[in-house]
């Protein structure tokens, strides 16, 4: 079962930072940072988790293309 969505306006914000996307919000800083991105099925429950949060469309409305970089916290991750 995945946790329930966050208030989309207190959950996250987005913001350009040079060549990177930088997002911050508690809730997605601890999904980055407990999700191992290298293990397949845990990125596949990241990445749904950033689609259904409305991260991934926040993401996109701020510009973000495949291949920029996506900083989540500490975590650093190229966008697909």
């Amino acid at each position: 079962m995945l946790p329930p969505r966050p208030k989309p306006a207190a959950a996250f914000t987005v913001a350009r930072q040079g060549d990177a996307y930088v997002v911050r919000g508690a809730r997605v800083e601890r999904l980055a940072v407990q999700t191992d991105w290298a293990n397949e099925e845990a990125r596949q429950r990241g990445e749904r988790l950033l689609r259904l949060w409305g991260v991934a469309a926040a993401l996109e409305q701020a510009g973000v293309q495949p291949g920029d970089t996506v900083r989540i916290g500490k975590v650093e991750l190229q966008w697909k």
